[in-house]
Formats: structure tokens, C-alpha cells, sequence
């Protein structure tokens, strides 16, 4: 009763907390839960519901041992039936609360009802009550560390803007995002929850007050004014009017764009296009800009820039349109702000100001070093990317219409961040006519800066450091947990609170209750005790031995008994008038042993006996019917599991989305998946156990009768052997000390009946998957290229490539649709495809397609072999400088050599803007496509032009700008690669989104290459050839490249050993595999770039279709692979053991089944045995059992001459007993047996 108290008590407090705090156990992923982890909610409740009924099949099976005997301690005694006949311990589990009920038999109906409830309530139901949901924590009063450091000034100054500028590039125009605490337009100091674990990726939100950077841009449209003399009609021309500003600006007319530009019918690269940008700052650096503001503001003005955006004409005839333009200064400022950063991303949200904007201090950032940076186009330090410190965006503006340049200016790299924030990354591109209204390009341009500044300065902040202050903030986070569902614990603890009643109840009942009984009436043994003083009723079942149980309950059901109490012994006596009978008249028929009156001293002869009997849980068709189930269960659970492995197996609802209550957003009960999935296989298990405990109940009580049958049998091992007053799991071991095997056996599978309920309990969990739907997919392209003449495809912009794949290893950022690192594939979708109208649940599709890529077949060069070099450093024949030969012969494949060269390679003195050389060790890398020699062949020229040789060079200096002649060979390492197309069958999975995952490319080949090309493949080989970056060949003292293919090659590596120039030169066969993977990339970037360009469309999509599948990505229920084995280890362990139990099934030799206390005395009241149990009454169990043993006594079961001077069947002392063989088990012992007992011969 406590302890159900108590178990109801827990679950209210746990219920409470997990409402209160969305659940009880938490977890960043239930699904990837460790098991030590989710043993406390998926195995432990399991395996206390499995001890609890344990503890209540003990109390129910002493109830139901005990209530003959409170029936017979009444004061008027109790019949028959309601006593020595009851059978409670061996009836259905489920009927025996009504057949108590009806018999006003109340501490077995409590009990056994509460049994019932416990075994098929609480055990199966609390399966049911956890559940994982996504809830969202808020505290309102988390400590958070805000970062004190940045990188100081003078460290600044020497960084470059490139790193930046790429980074913008990929965040506008490749899905990139901003780097941490840096926003849309603003930067925040850092900050962390103090107790913040790094390796947690879950979705949080930090709030806490910080500080913004940022800032504004004051813009003001440049006021037009004309000389007082000129006619309207001239005030366009040369000097006629001017371009005023706020702050004493004056620029003469025309000046950037002028809107008289006619839009050009040629689409050349520098041609006018729809529209015209310019813009200008302050710097007065020449190697910027010569159209500067310098020369038209003043001094105090060096903070403003001029910005225009006009349309062209679209006929020369049209009037000029006039340009948008701004004069703007931007204001920096630093500002306590309060702010959100989402904690997984680091991203900061929703700014809200709490002081007043201030300047920023000069100490922390140079605002005029980074409008210098803007203002030049040039790096002002080396950095690890290599070349100009703006991307080139040309490709992107001519895209967009936009003109590449205006007023004798390029395009300025700010107006592609402006045009790239503008798009947003947006496919098609939005039109940029808006920017002719002033207002829309001050935003634009605001934007701008803003981005600019705020990943500058970001960088400035984001330093990993111990400067920090503590402050108060909120942390609000998502986060997976183990909550308890209301409706199945609120069961629970009815259920509980059923059996707290019922407990109590049977408490009151046992107190009220009249107890003489003094010992535990367990044994046979214990029973003669009972009975051994009691002539009368030894007489009255003597001759019931052989009777059916039938046959004893007709004679006794309506016989009233006694237990009374004298002198301390607990003795059954018949009631008064309960015994007026004559043996003889009285005798069954087919009953006890009869033998013939007229002739009573003579031998006995064989006597027909009634057949015997066994339980029917032993009889064939019930064995057959139980393995038989066992055996569906074993198959039910493997189709299951194999039906469920690849996919999983539905749900029975949709899924709901979170929903806040009570500070925290909890996911919806699934209550009928939870029947089904948690309860269901509880249930099953639990239905099971019932099966394996009636088996053991009938062993153990037909154990002791097992061993007398076969004779000599110690009394600790028959008589003497207590199997009836524990449960089955605690019989184990006392059927295993007394070598009862098979006993042990259905013992050990009642254990095992426990552990499969915890087994079947953890078999069921969900995650994300999805079934595949068999489909047709179309190809809106076919497997061919076009032609590379054709106007519709791109030749391809370098920088476009260089920068996609240095934000794809700098930044990871997603590559172009259909395209992975080695290949491109040609694109599918489902025939009824509907981008706006596609279900949610499918995300991905199946097929087998083309795919194209590119490799490189590389061999080392080494200078005097087969595959020879000669590399020699001369003076530069164009300019001042060096330059250098490379010459080469190799093999061309077929066991010929080429000859191969490349002249005059320019050599750059210097990395940076100074013409100084570098000191010290020095490296230099070359890139170069081959030439052929002047008389070579046509084949030969197509062999060198596509032929590229790699290099690492070595030097120790000291003036290396001086240094020529031959390179020695162990100062180098050059490999040289020739490259080729190829294809293959790729079976892979596509997001709906072009994304593409699992590719498996089988049959990769360069044979019949040809097919899938419209022109020659060499054509597209040279056209990859372009993207190298060739002729950037420069000493370096450090680590930093100077061409984007050996970036690209430290970033693949991680390392940089290929470039540092204290390290040897890199051994041949590595940097072929790095070279060769850079460019199978590049290759791959190249043409899934503009994959929609080169490939062919297909005229009709649904001529050709594929075969298919769609995958449901619905959240659904998988089967636990170790569960799943235990579970199937088991059932296959019940089958062997039915097997085992049936073979070894007691045998029929019993008229009845001694069920209860009536058919039991009547198996030794005839016998001399139960005469040595007389005044053995008052004895405890302990004391009984070493009164037995000192008797020394051995019993067997069989036929004897009882002391009626009779024949008879049952449980004798050796040697006065003749033990059954198996031929004779249901019949007499031959005359000559009796004739020896009776000093016969």
C-alpha cells in the first residue's frame, strides 16, 4: 500500500515538473539518446512495473494459498467446497475475482483483482507515459559573458579587406552566411552564457545587453545648378552646370554616369547596357582613382562619396535621362543595445537601443583606414586569398543590365555589394530600376556600407579570448525532451490508486479475520502435520485415493471442516455430523482400492484403477497451440522489424507543429501511436508471462509427486520441498538446488517473461523517414552538350569560378544544383512535379542518371627520366624582372614521347605592392598549360596545349631577384597532367531543391565520350583549362598563395606544407592527388555552374522517362535493433523450452491433480508416513523441516498396504511402498509385489 502510495505520489511530482518544465529528462536528440541515457524513461519504469507485479503475484498467490484456511478458522467451520476443495492458485488469473466475489471469499478478491490490474493495467499502460517532446526553455535571469577584446589598431592597419569582400560575395550571392554577432548591417560585441558547452548545436536564443556597431549614412541628392548664361538646352555640355553638395562640394557636369548613353545592340562585354552605376569616394590615391573627390570638396568633406544611378536610351534620339545622384558621409557609432543571438548559428536578432548612438572610439577601429580600403581597388596586405582585394562581380552586373562601366570609370566593386544585397541571392534577378529613385539607392548604398563595416568590424571583435564581463540576460532554448503524457499517467496512478484501495481493503479484511493457523501450509509435509492427529478424517479420505477430482468434490463439497487451535497446534478437524457415514457406503466407484470382502486376507490381485490424469496445459494440442503462437510472434516480430528497417512504419497521425504553453512549446500526444506502439507490445508481453506462470504453477506442484513417483526420494526433494509459496521467478533457485531441471527451466522463462516485457517495451521508436513511392521521372535536359560556339553558352567567367570554390572551401557554402565534388548530373524530377503544390513530406527523389566530370592523369617529372624536364630561370624578354623556360618530354600514353614547352613564364618578384624581393627562403609555385614545338604535328598540339604542368620551388635565397639558371631538381617538384572527360550511370537522391545526396557513380569512363558532346571534348577541356589562374608565378616568403589553384589545394589539405617555404618541396605523388582533386572540383563547379547553359533541353521531357522513386520524409516508427534480438532470443528460447517441457511432461499416473487441500491428504491418509507427522502440529516451518530431517525417512509414490490393511495408491515411506513403472503407472502393483509386503512368498 506504501509503496503504491508512494509510486502515485512520484508520478504526480514528476507529472507537475514535467508540465511545469516541459519534461523530466532533456536531451539535445532523443533519437541518438545513449542507452545509459534512456534507461531511466524507456527500460526502468518497465522494469519496476515488472518487480511490482512480482511483488503483488506474491500477495495474490498467498491470498489465494491462505483463504482455505481463513475459511476453516471461522467459528462454525466451513464446507467443503469453500475450503478443502478450493483451488484458487490454479485458476484462470482473470476469473478468479468473480469466482471470489460470488463466494464472499474477499481477501482473494482484492487480491486477485488487484493482480489482474497490476498484470494487465499498470504494467502494459505505463509504457504509454513517456513521450519525447520539443519544448523551449526561457530563463529570464542567465549569466552571460560579454567579450572585453579586439584586435588592436596598430594589427588593423596590416590586415587586408580581401577576406572580406569574398565573404560578402559568398553571403549575397552563394547562400553564405554572416559570420557570428554580425547582422544585417550591424555587428555586436560577443557574448555567451557563462555556462555555455561549445559542442551543443541545438537552437538557442541568448539575450543580454551589449553593444551595436554600426552606421548611418546622411545622403543627400546632388543639387544641379547651371551658369546664369547658358540656354537650357546646353546645360548638359562640358562646364555648364555643376553637382553641388550640403558640405561645399562642386563637381562639374558631366560627371559619372550622364543618361545620354544609348543603350548598345552589341552584346560585347564593355558595351552601354540598360542601365549605368558610378561611383567615387575621397581618397586622393592615385592608384584608386583619378576621379576623386578630392579634387571638388574640401578638406573637411573627406569623409563623403558620390554615388549615381541613371537609365540609358534606348534610342539616340531620346531625350538623356537624368541620373539619381547622392552625395553621402557615413556617421559610425557604437550603442548599448539589448539583443537576441540565435546561440547555434550565432546570429543576432532584434537590436533594441538602451542609450543614445555614440561615436566609435578611435582606439578600437580605424574608420578612415577602412574608407581607404573602399576607395582602393587594390590589397593593402597580403592575404591567403590570392589577387585584387574586390571579387570580380562583371559577370553578375552584365546579368543585372547593367553597364561594366561609366564616366571613365569601372564599375566599383561597393556597387556589387549594393547589387548583390539588393538581389538577395534571388534567381531570376529582380530589376534594378527602383535604383533611380533617389530614395531607394541611398537605402541600397546605406545597405552597402553597412554590410561592409559591420563583418570589418565583426572580425575586429570575434576574437576567442578571456577578457569578459558577467552580465544579466535571458536564454531561451529549444531542446529535446522526455516529457510524461497526462491521459496514460493519470491511468497509471488510477491504477495505483486501485491498488492502494485494494490493499488496504485486504489489510482490513486479514485484521478482521480470525487466523489458527501457525505455519505456512506449503509442503506435503505441512499438510500431514495438519491432519496427522486427526483419525477421523485420515478415515474419510483413505479410500479416496484413487478418485477423480470430481468424484471428492461430490463427496465432500457439502462436508463442513475446522481448524482449530489446541495446545499451540494448528489441527483440521470435520465438524459434527459431517462423519455419520460408512466408508463402504460411501466408497466411489472406480475410487479407492477395493479389494474382495469374502476372502480378506488374501493376496491382492491387479485392480483396474481410473486413467490417469495430467494438467491440460500439458496435452499436445495445447503445447502445439503455444508454440504455434510463439512461433508467429518470432516470425510477427522479424517481418516487423525487416518491414521497418529500411523505412519505418507509419504513424497514425499527422504531425503537429510545437505549440507554447506555460513558457514552453510541447508537441502533441500521438495517443493512438502510443497504444500501438508503446502499450501493444507491453500488452503481448505481458499476456505471455500469465501462460509461463500457469506452466510453473502446475511443475511445482507436480514436482515433489514427479520425484515420489520414482521412489527413494529425501524428503527436502518431495514432501519436504516448498514450490508453492513464492512466485515463480523466486522458485529458480530453490528448483535448481534441488536439481529439478526442468522446473528451473519454466522458472528461468518466467524471469525471462520480465525481461522480454522490458525488451518489447524499448522496441518502437520514431525518427524521420520515409517509404519509397515507386515514379516516373522526367529530364527537362538531355545527356548532351552544346556547342561551345553557340551564343547561349557561357564561356565562363574565371573569377565567377574561383570565387564559387573559395567560398565553397573557405566558407562551405552550398554548390551549384546537381553537382557535387567530382561530378554533374543530369537534372530529374517526378513527371507530376509541382514546385508550388509539392506535399511536405516528399523531399527527396530516387533515379539513375548521367553524370560528367573531369580527372587528371599525372605523372612526375623528374629531370633525366623517361618523363624529363628542364626548367631555367632567364631575364624577362618583355619587361624588367625575371622570367622562366619550361621545357618538357613525356609520355603520351602510348609508350611515345612528346615534346613540350612554355617560354618566357612571367616571375613576380614579390607578393606584395612594394618591388622589393623577398629574403630569406623563398617559394613560388607555376601553373602552366604546355605549347607545342614549332613542327609538331596536329595531334602534338592538341597533346601540349591541353598538357598542364605543376610546380613547387625551393630557394634559400638570399637575393632570389638575381638568381638564374637551371632550377636543381632537388629543390622541385613538378608533376604534369593531362586532363579527360568522363562519364558514368549515377544512381543518387535529390532534395526537391536541386540538392543531391548519396550519389553512386558506377562505370566511369572516357570511352565514346564523344556521344555526349556536340562539340570536340577537347574544346571543353580547354575551355576548363582557362579557370587555372596560369601566370600569377611569385616568390613568397611566407605561406600565403599567389594563385587560386594552390589556395584552393591548402584549403583541400588544411595545410599549408605545399607552399611554406622552410619545407621541402612536396613529394610528387601527394600534390598530384591534391592537384588532381582541386580540379575534378573545379571541373565539377565549372559545369554545374552553368549546367541550364551547356546541356541540350530535351524537346518533349515525356518521350524518355526513368524509373524512379519518391521518398515520404513523414516522422515515423522504427524498431530497436538490440531489443529486437533480445526480444527474438527469447520467444526462440520459449519454443526450445516448450519443446523440452512437453518431452519432459510429468507422467499420467495421478487419478486427479492434487489442486487442493482435499486431493492431497487423500494421497497419504491411508499410508503409515502421515503417522509420523502425529503432535508434529506446533512445529514452524524450520523446525518441521529438521524434524523431517532427522527422521531420515524416504518416500516414494506408488502402491501400498495402507493401514487399513487395504490396498492403495499415494505417497508412502520406503520400503512399504512399491514405486509405479511407466508401463503400470495407472494400475496395482502385481500380486506378488503386495505378496511381499505381506511377508508373502
Amino acid at each position: 500500500m506504501l509503496l503504491s502510495t508512494a509510486f502515485a505520489v512520484i508520478l504526480e511530482v514528476f507529472l507537475r515538473k514535467s508540465k511545469a518544465d516541459g519534461g523530466i529528462i532533456f536531451t539535445w536528440s532523443v533519437v541518438e539518446m545513449s542507452f545509459g541515457e534512456a534507461f531511466p524513461y524507456l527500460y526502468l519504469p518497465t522494469i519496476i512495473a515488472v518487480l511490482y507485479s512480482i511483488f503483488w503475484s506474491w500477495i495474490d498467490l498467498d491470498a489465494k494459498r491462505f483463504e482455505p484456511f481463513h475459511q476453516l478458522s471461522k467459528l462454525g467451520g466451513a464446507s467443503g467446497k469453500n475450503s478443502l476443495l478450493l483451488q484458487y492458485p490454479f485458476d484462470f488469473i482473470a476469473s478468479v475475482p468473480i469466482k471470489a466475489l460470488r463466494r464472499r471469499h474477499w481477501p482473494v478478491m482484492l487480491a486477485s483483482t488487484a493482480i489482474v490490474c497490476v498484470f494487465w493495467g499498470l504494467t502494459p499502460t505505463q509504457a504509454g507515459m513517456f513521450v519525447p517532446a520539443l519544448i523551449t526553455f526561457n530563463n529570464t535571469a542567465n549569466p552571460m559573458r560579454v567579450s572585453t577584446d579586439f584586435i588592436p589598431l596598430d594589427k588593423q592597419r596590416t590586415e587586408s579587406m580581401t577576406n572580406h569582400t569574398y565573404l560578402i560575395y559568398a553571403i549575397n550571392w552563394l547562400g553564405q552566411r554572416e559570420p557570428p554577432y554580425v547582422g544585417l548591417g550591424f555587428a555586436v560585441t560577443p557574448f555567451t552564457p557563462k555556462d555555455w558547452a561549445r559542442e551543443r548545436t541545438v537552437a538557442e536564443i541568448w539575450t543580454a545587453p551589449t553593444t551595436q556597431f554600426s552606421l548611418d549614412l546622411a545622403c543627400e541628392p546632388a543639387t544641379i545648378t547651371t551658369r546664369s548664361d547658358v540656354p537650357d538646352d546646353q546645360i548638359d555640355l562640358p562646364g555648364n552646370s555643376f553637382y553641388e553638395s550640403w558640405n561645399g562640394c562642386v563637381i562639374s557636369r558631366p560627371f559619372g554616369p550622364t543618361g545620354n548613353e544609348t543603350i548598345s545592340s552589341v552584346g560585347s562585354q564593355n558595351a552601354v547596357k540598360q542601365f549605368s552605376a558610378f561611383y567615387t569616394g575621397f581618397s586622393s590615391d592615385s592608384d584608386s582613382s583619378n576621379l576623386t573627390l578630392s579634387s571638388y570638396c574640401p578638406a573637411n568633406a573627406s569623409h563623403t562619396f558620390f554615388v549615381a544611378f541613371t537609365r540609358n536610351k534606348q534610342s539616340a534620339t531620346d531625350p538623356p535621362e537624368t541620373p539619381a545622384a547622392l552625395f553621402c558621409e557615413p556617421t559610425y557609432y557604437s550603442q548599448a543595445v539589448n539583443v537576441s543571438i540565435l546561440g547555434d548559428l550565432f546570429d543576432p536578432l532584434f537590436p533594441l537601443p538602451l542609450g543614445p548612438k555614440l561615436p566609435i572610439d578611435g582606439a578600437l577601429f580605424d574608420t578612415a583606414g577602412f574608407e581607404r580600403g573602399i576607395n582602393s581597388l587594390k590589397p593593402t596586405a597580403r592575404s591567403e586569398i590570392p589577387g585584387s582585394a574586390w571579387p570580380d562581380m562583371s559577370e553578375r552586373f552584365s546579368a543585372m543590365e547593367i553597364s561594366a562601366s561609366a564616366g571613365g570609370l569601372p564599375l566599383h566593386p561597393i556597387l556589387g555589394i549594393m547589387l548583390g544585397s539588393f538581389a538577395g541571392g534571388s534567381d531570376p534577378l529582380p530589376s534594378v530600376e527602383n535604383l533611380t529613385d533617389t530614395t531607394t539607392l541611398q537605402l541600397e548604398i546605406e545597405k552597402a556600407y553597412q554590410q561592409l563595416f559591420a563583418i570589418t568590424i565583426g572580425d575586429v571583435l570575434a576574437q576567442n579570448s578571456n577578457g569578459s564581463i558577467i552580465v544579466t540576460g535571458k536564454r531561451t532554448y529549444t531542446q529535446m525532451a522526455v516529457a510524461l503524457d497526462t491521459a496514460f499517467t493519470r491511468i497509471v496512478q488510477g491504477l495505483l490508486g486501485l491498488t492502494v484501495l485494494l490493499a488496504a481493503g485486504l489489510l482490513l479484511v486479514s485484521w478482521s479475520m480470525t487466523e489458527k493457523l501457525r505455519f505456512n501450509p506449503a509442503t506435503i509435509a505441512a499438510t500431514m502435520s495438519l491432519v496427522a492427529d486427526n483419525e477421523q478424517l485420515l478415515a474419510e479420505l483413505q479410500d479416496f485415493d484413487g478418485s477423480t477430482a470430481k468424484e471428492l468434490h461430490t463427496a465432500f463439497q457439502d462436508k463442513k471442516y475446522q481448524l482449530v487451535l489446541e495446545g499451540g497446534r494448528s489441527l483440521l478437524r470435520a465438524m459434527p455430523g459431517s462423519s455419520d457415514f460408512t466408508p463402504n457406503d460411501n466408497r466411489p466407484e472406480t475410487g479407492s482400492s477395493q479389494q474382495d470382502h469374502s476372502d480378506h486376507g488374501s493376496s491382492v490381485g491387479l485392480i483396474k484403477r481410473p486413467q490417469g490424469v495430467r494438467p491440460s496445459e500439458f496435452r499436445l494440442l495445447t503445447t502445439g497451440a503455444f508454440i504455434l503462437f510463439q512461433i508467429v510472434l518470432i516470425v510477427g516480430l522479424a517481418v516487423i522489424y525487416l518491414k521497418a528497417k529500411p523505412f519505418g512504419l507509419p504513424r497514425t497521425r499527422k504531425e503537429p507543429p510545437p505549440r507554447e504553453e506555460d513558457g514552453f512549446a510541447l508537441d502533441e500526444t500521438d495517443f493512438v501511436g502510443t497504444l500501438l506502439y508503446s502499450l501493444l507490445p507491453i500488452a503481448l508481453a505481458t499476456f505471455i508471462e500469465p501462460l509461463w506462470v500457469v506452466l510453473n504453477r502446475q511443475l511445482c506442484l507436480l514436482q515433489p509427486f514427479e520425484d515420489l513417483r520414482r521412489g527413494n526420494s529425501a524428503a527436502a526433494n518431495s514432501i519436504g520441498v516448498d514450490y508453492m509459496s513464492l512466485p515463480p521467478q523466486l522458485v529458480l533457485w530453490r528448483a535448481l538446488r534441488s536439481g529439478h531441471w526442468v522446473l528451473a527451466l519454466v522458472c528461468g522463462m518466467s524471469v525471462l517473461a520480465n525481461v522480454l516485457a522490458v525488451a518489447l517495451g524499448g522496441l518502437f521508436y520514431s525518427r524521420s523517414g520515409g517509404p519509397p513511392i515507386n515514379t516516373n521521372m522526367v529530364q527537362q535536359y538531355t545527356p548532351r552538350f552544346a556547342r561551345l560556339g553557340n551564343s547561349s553558352v557561357p564561356s565562363g567567367s574565371i573569377a565567377q569560378v574561383h570565387m564559387a570554390m573559395t567560398a565553397n572551401f573557405t566558407y562551405d557554402t552550398i554548390l551549384p544544383d546537381w553537382t557535387d565534388d567530382e561530378f554533374i548530373y543530369v537534372p530529374f524530377l517526378p513527371d507530376d512535379y509541382d514546385s508550388t503544390n509539392i506535399s511536405h513530406s516528399v523531399m527527396e527523389f530516387e533515379a539513375t542518371t548521367r553524370a560528367f566530370g573531369a580527372r587528371l592523369d599525372c605523372v612526375s617529372l623528374s629531370a633525366g627520366t623517361f618523363n624529363d624536364y628542364e626548367l631555367k630561370v632567364i631575364p624577362d624578354q618583355q619587361k624588367d624582372g625575371l622570367a622562366a623556360n619550361l621545357s618538357v618530354i613525356v609520355d603520351r600514353g602510348d609508350g611515345t614521347r612528346i615534346s613540350c614547352a612554355s617560354s618566357n613564364i612571367r616571375i613576380n618578384n614579390s607578393p606584395g605592392t612594394a618591388a622589393e624581393c623577398p629574403r630569406g627562403a623563398v617559394a613560388i609555385e607555376l601553373v602552366n598549360t604546355m605549347s607545342a614545338l614549332p613542327d609538331a604535328s596536329e595531334s602534338e598540339r592538341s597533346f601540349c596545349e591541353q598538357f598542364i604542368v605543376a610546380g613547387w620551388i625551393r630557394n634559400t635565397g638570399p637575393d632570389i631577384c638575381a638568381t638564374m639558371g637551371l632550377v636543381a631538381p632537388e629543390d622541385a617538384t613538378l608533376i604534369g597532367c593531362r586532363p579527360r572527360l568522363v562519364t558514368g550511370t549515377a544512381s543518387l537522391r535529390s532534395m526537391d531543391d536541386g540538392r543531391i545526396r548519396k550519389p553512386k557513380v558506377e562505370n566511369v569512363t572516357s570511352e565514346g565520350i564523344e556521344q555526349y558532346f556536340a562539340d570536340e571534348p577537347s574544346r571543353y577541356i580547354t575551355r576548363i583549362q582557362g579557370f587555372l589562374d596560369q601566370g600569377r608565378a611569385t616568390w613568397h616568403n611566407d605561406s600565403y598563395s599567389s594563385d587560386f589553384m594552390n589556395y584552393l589545394m591548402i584549403k583541400a589539405s588544411n595545410s599549408t606544407r605545399m607552399l611554406d617555404p622552410t619545407l621541402p618541396p612536396p613529394p610528387a605523388e601527394d600534390a598530384a592527388a591534391l592537384f588532381n582533386q582541386v580540379y575534378t572540383k573545379l571541373s565539377a563547379l565549372y559545369l554545374g555552374t552553368y549546367l541550364k547553359m551547356l546541356l541540350i533541353p530535351s524537346e518533349n521531357p515525356r518521350a524518355v522517362t526513368l524509373s524512379g522513386i519518391a521518398f515520404d520524409s513523414k516522422d515515423r516508427i522504427f524498431v530497436s535493433k538490440p531489443m529486437f534480438i533480445i526480444a527474438e532470443t527469447i520467444l526462440c528460447t520459449y519454443v526450445i523450452v516448450t519443446i523440452i517441457v512437453y518431452i519432459r511432461r510429468p507422467e499420467r499416473f495421478l487419478p486427479r491433480l492434487p489442486t487442493t487441500i482435499a486431493s492431497v491428504i487423500a494421497t497419504f491418509a491411508a499410508s503409515h508416513a502421515v503417522r509420523d507427522f502425529t503432535s508434529t502440529a506446533h512445529l514452524s516451518t524450520k523446525e518441521r523441516a529438521e524434524f523431517i530431517g532427522a527422521l531420515g525417512t524416504k518416500y516414494g509414490y506408488g502402491s501400498f498396504i495402507g493401514t487399513d490393511g487395504k490396498g492403495h495408491v499415494g505417497i508412502e515411506k520406503e520400503p512399504l511402498v512399491a514405486p509405479l513403472k511407466h508401463s503400470t503407472s495407472l494400475a496395482w502393483a502385481r500380486k506378488r509385489r503386495f505378496g511381499a509386503f505381506r511377508g508373502e512368498t
